[in-house]
């Protein structure tokens, strides 16, 4: 998913102009050559007596010819004159036309003496095009004709030009074959003897007429010179990937040059060609050879190390690219070296110490002048020098120099170390690469397990550049690495978090974010998923295609992470927005399905089923098309539309076939219609519960599948029987056993069958046996199921029985090495002494590692924790629940537990949320009445009165809270009322706690006693009131005292502060009933005290199941 290449293209961009431009320096040179003057030869005019008619003579005889002839002569003599005439006028194009002109007429002529003429004329054309029209290539390609001829006198000087010619023309070949050449005329000269009446003969180039015959050879090459042949012959082999020719010419030139400067990019280039070869035991032995030389402070060394450092480290050759990275000096350290070197450069040539910058008063003395001279008029051409130079023709000093912008005369060595420096310098042409050269290391110390060695350089990367693409690929890479490698979880979030704050823009925030949601996601922690989300909307809103694709997964990520987290409502909002924003995106049709499914999640089948159909209308082909389906059955089902959703799921299953993945689903579902229905289409049920289970890809399935189909054989027994629930158990459990399934469900299941045949024994054997066998396994559910049943059968067992089989689990317990046995045996020995309670306790206090604890004990620890209202380990239970037993029935007090610690805090919308988990995890049960409650003291905690009152009342409707929930929301709607301060109805709801619920929560009737009380003391204090008077306030306040203090469900030792708070009221306006009742009386005062406040009030009590 991620680049790191643009940096390095520059980096190689930047390597290749300096190579062009800078390695081919040292042979650039026309000073190395002569100058292009001719001297005498410009301004000499051309007559008869330079060409006479004997001159052509080669071209045959007769009359005719010698017509021709004189032609031709005088042809030629006008071409060359006007050659001569345009080269006067400064005119070189015309020079060179002229001069060609005459080489073409002449070119037939055998005659020695136009021979002579011809190969001079041909010699300078190809100067004037080297130097003055700057066309090296045909310069070449003329000199080629020079040394191919007689009377070449300047055939080595020739072999230089044609070598820079044609490598400066990228004619590589050409150039190989030209050094070749000139190495073997080195070797065998011609001899030339010059004769007749060539222009330099003529203008007395001898210094007598001897000198004119004298034999006149062409110097050797000097040593330099060889060496500077064979670098460039290297140099051309490699440019036509002869990379085991280029060996030989460079090993020569590291043995024979005097500039470590070439000696260093010959060292590099045999690297280069090497590692082509795949030779890597060579590249090591010459690495510490160019470690060694100053070369390594040269800016175009560093960048090749770097090129062959990237390619040792493409192919996975980690210990030749470590050094070679290593050895690559820093741009500062360059610069401080390079400009260390130029400042002594300059004093020893006699210049100012520092380019550019004023004289002091000391260096006035040393060096004269002005601090600044005027720049001269008219610059002259930069000359590059170099070793290769022309003994026979010497450059005059001045062209081996340059002038800078304050008037000194400058080597042209120096000239180039400050054209370096600057590239150097400007950052447009070299890019920061210590940065680069840091994120190489740090990637290539990953790549060889050395992992905090890497952090501490992608650490330096990032510091160096924390807004640049490559510090920011650094610090992406950090957070992988301690995420995922070095387990450093913590430290990783908290520095991609820090990020994330600081920058909001680009790809790299996103792929940071992508990191943190890929590590919740494997952690199942949705909730910490979900607070990434705030950085999430701080981003820029980018229209590139990359960022669009990430945004639309980091926001999906969102959603599914609030799905997760039971937060369905914003789990909707943000699958529809991706639906609606990031049209046409990856995640688009997944986002519609998955809002459809939170949807369902709410309860909100109708806009479910909306989003089912879109999907299939609008993704005929979309991946998700049968579950879509699917879905849209089990909401038609959730709307009671039984009849479509059976159509529905007959669609499915007959359009995917047994292969789709929702197949056994379908089933399954469509199974569980037709056992709701009953009668014949039990029948119907069971065979697609049959194909459900022979079908099945996932245990889930399958296991379903074998239960629902055993709840119908359980009932009815007329056509199936337990006959049918032991063979497809058992056939589930040979088929399943490898695969996941619940062996402790299936043993529970015939367990089941055994009491129904009233086998007791064998039952107990079969539980037990399955506890010893599958007790030490977290993740065995049905054991948990197994234990209470076992227990609960245990009773119709003989007492001996029984206690034989208690101390049978109690010598397991001893016995046992399990955590996991130990526990669940704990629970099933308390559950045979009814010490629950206090084992929730034990355990809240003793047990510090959950992570072995199976649902029963985290059930018993959420309890105790209840009790005592001790929040601490809320969070980690849930989550443990979440990711381990999302599906066990337990979950429900943990769920209890956080939504009442969340709420305790006073963080209302996350409890809220857990509430209603809850309540989609477990509908309306008894157990879950807690949900209900909380709902409305959240709201009422939120001030949203209205809602708390409906939130209160709903408990009253429904008949499985029948009990105490009914009696807490009963007391609940009264603490409301009075607190709005609606008097009347709240003694109204206290009167009917302790009336009609009596007995079911002791403690809750004597506190609503006491509130009915406090209710009548405010109504008798109001001035004006809705009914009767003060003194009718003051006798019910009296009577329902002394009802409290005779109440026998109240007055228990208990409620013993309460009740002696009812006798402190009572005592000072009723002191002889107190005594009464102290002495043992029994009174009939309720039925005075409801007749008196009925009369008086009319009052009556209306709830939603009166209504």
């Amino acid at each position: 998913m991620l680049t790191k290449r643009p940096i390095r293209f520059l980096i190689a961009g930047a390597g290749f102009f300096l190579a062009f431009a800078l390695f081919g320096l040292p042979l650039e040179c026309r000073a190395q050559f002569g100058g292009g003057d001719f001297g005498d030869f410009e301004d000499r005019d051309f007559d008869d007596r330079d060409f006479d008619d004997g001159d052509f003579g080669g071209f045959g005889g007769g009359g005719r010819n010698q017509s021709r002839e004189r032609q031709d002569t005088r042809d030629s003599r006008e071409a060359l004159n006007r050659g001569v005439q345009a080269l006067q006028a400064g005119d070189f194009q015309g020079a060179v036309d002229g001069f060609n002109e005459y080489l073409d007429i002449t070119k037939r002529s055998t005659l020695d003496t136009v021979i002579q003429v011809r190969q001079d004329i041909r010699y300078r054309t190809a100067r004037i095009l080297f130097y003055d029209l700057n066309d090296k290539g045909a310069a070449a390609d003329l000199l080629r004709e020079y040394v191919a001829e007689p009377y070449a006198l300047h055939k080595r000087v020739a072999y230089k030009m044609m070598i820079i010619g044609y490598y400066e023309t990228a004619q590589y070949q050409k150039c190989v074959d030209v050094i070749l050449e000139a190495i073997e005329y080195n070797e065998n000269p011609d001899i030339i003897v010059r004769v007749g009446n060539s222009a330099e003969a003529q203008e007395g180039e001898f210094e007598d007429d001897e000198a004119a015959d004298e034999e006149k050879a062409d110097l050797p090459f000097t040593p330099e010179e060889h060496t500077e042949l064979r670098f460039k012959l290297g140099q051309s082999y490699f440019e036509i990937n002869k990379y085991r020719e280029c060996l030989s010419p460079f090993e020569y030139v590291i043995n024979t040059s005097k500039d470590d400067l070439q000696k260093g990019f010959a060292i590099m280039r045999m690297i280069e060609a090497l590692l082509e070869l795949k030779d890597f035991e060579r590249i090591s032995g010459w690495v510490p050879v160019l470690y060694r030389s100053d070369v390594r402070y040269d800016i175009r060394v560093n960048l090749a190390l770097l090129t062959v450092a990237d390619e040792l480290n493409a192919i996975g050759d980690y210990d030749s690219a470590l050094p070679l990275y290593r050895m690559i000096v820093p741009r500062d350290e360059l610069i401080q070296y390079q400009e260390e070197t130029l400042k002594k450069m300059r004093i020893a040539a006699n210049l100012p110490p520092l380019l550019g910058q004023p004289l002091t008063e000391d260096e006035k003395l040393i060096f004269g002048g002005d601090e600044k001279v005027e720049e001269p008029k008219e610059r002259r051409r930069v000359i590059s020098g170099g070793s290769i130079t022309s003994r026979e023709e010497e450059p005059a000093v001045e062209d081996n120099v340059d002038v800078e912008d304050y008037g000194f005369v400058v080597p042209i060595e120096i000239r180039t170390i400050e054209e370096l420096l600057e590239i150097l310098k400007d950052e447009s042409q070299i890019p920061p690469y210590e940065n680069y050269v840091n994120l190489e290391m740090a990637i290539l110390y990953n790549n060889v397990n050395r992992y905090w060695e890497a952090v501490r350089f992608y650490d330096a990367v990032y510091k160096a550049d924390p807004s640049g693409e490559v510090g920011q690929r650094a610090m992406y890479d950090a957070v992988e690495l301690l995420s995922k490698k070095l387990g450093e979880g913590e430290d990783a979030r908290a520095r991609a978090f820090d990020f994330l704050g600081q920058h909001k823009s680009g790809i790299f925030p996103r792929y940071v974010s992508y990191l943190l949601t890929d590590y919740y996601q494997g952690r199942d922690e949705w909730r910490e998923l979900i607070k990434l989300r705030p950085y999430l909307d701080e981003f820029d809103k980018s229209f590139t295609e990359d960022i669009r694709r990430y945004d639309s997964e980091l926001f999906f990520m969102q959603a599914v992470g609030e799905l997760m987290s039971s937060q369905y409502s914003n789990a909707v909002n943000d699958f529809e927005m991706i639906v609606e924003e990031y049209v046409g995106s990856e995640k688009a049709p997944d986002a519609l399905y998955w809002a459809g499914f939170s949807y369902l999640c709410l309860d909100d089948h109708t806009n479910a089923y909306k989003c089912f159909e879109r999907y299939t209308d609008e993704y005929p082909g979309g991946s998700m098309l049968s579950q879509a389906y699917h879905q849209g059955g089990v909401a038609l089902f959730g709307m009671d539309e039984l009849t479509n959703a059976v159509n529905r799921f007959s669609y499915v299953i007959d359009q995917f076939g047994p292969e789709s993945i929702v197949y056994s689903d379908a089933c399954n579902m469509r199974g569980d219609i037709y056992g709701s229905w009953g009668g014949d289409d039990l029948d119907k049920a069971v065979t697609d519960y049959t194909n459900a289970y022979q079908h099945a890809q996932r245990e889930a399935q399958a296991t379903y599948a074998v239960f629902a189909a055993c709840e119908i054989f359980k009932k009815d027994t007329i056509y199936y029987g337990n006959s049918y629930i032991v063979s497809l158990v058992e056939d589930y459990v040979n088929s399943w056993g490898s695969r996941g399934a619940d062996f402790a469900k299936a043993t529970l299941w015939l367990g089941r069958v055994k009491m129904e045949e009233q086998k007791y024994d064998e039952a107990i054997a079969y539980y037990k046996d399955a506890i010893l066998k599958y007790g030490g396994l977290l993740l065995q559910e049905g054991i948990d199921q197994i234990i209470p049943e076992m227990v609960k059968l245990s009773n119709r067992l003989s007492e001996a029985e029984r206690v034989a089989l208690k101390e049978e689990l109690q010598q397991v317990l001893k016995e046992s090495d399990s955590s996991t046995m130990k526990l669940r045996l704990r629970v099933a020995l308390a559950l045979f002494d009814g010490t629950e309670s206090q084992l929730g306790m034990d355990l809240l206090n003793e047990l510090d590692d959950l992570s072995f604890a199976p649902p029963p004990v985290l059930d018993l620890i959420c309890k105790a924790a209840l009790e005592v209202k001790n929040y601490s380990r809320a969070k980690d239970i849930l989550e443990l629940y979440e990711k381990t037993f999302n599906e066990s029935p337990y979950i429900n007090s943990a769920l209890q537990l956080r939504a009442e610690g969340l709420f305790a805090e006073g963080k209302f919308d996350e409890a809220f949320q857990t509430v209603l988990e809850a309540q989609y995890l477990f509908g309306t049960i008894k157990d879950v009445a807690w949900s209900q409650l909380l709902w409305g003291e959240i709201r009422l905690a939120q001030r949203d009165v209205a809602e708390a009152r409906n939130a209160f009342l709903d408990v009253l409707g429904v008949p499985d809270w029948r009990g105490k929930p009914t009696v807490t929301a009963v007391f609940k709607l009264g603490e409301l009322e009075e607190s709005q301060g609606n008097l009347r109805a709240a003694y109204n709801y206290y009167q009917r706690v302790y009336f009609q619920y009596k007995g079911v929560d002791n403690r809750l009737s004597a506190q609503s006693y006491l509130a009915a009380v406090r209710c009548l003391d405010k109504l008798a204090k109001q001035t004006s009131v809705n009914f009767g008077d003060s003194q009718a306030y003051e006798g019910g306040r009296k009577q329902t005292l002394q009802q409290m203090i005779a109440d026998k469900y109240v007055n228990i030792p208990e409620n013993a502060d309460l009740i002696a708070q009812a006798r402190e009221l009572l005592s000072v306006s009723d002191a002889d009933f107190i005594q009464l009742i102290d002495s043992g009386v029994k009174t009939n005062i309720v039925v005075t005290i409801t007749a008196s406040m009925e009369s008086e009030e009319g009052a009556k009590i209306q709830t939603k199941d009166d209504e």
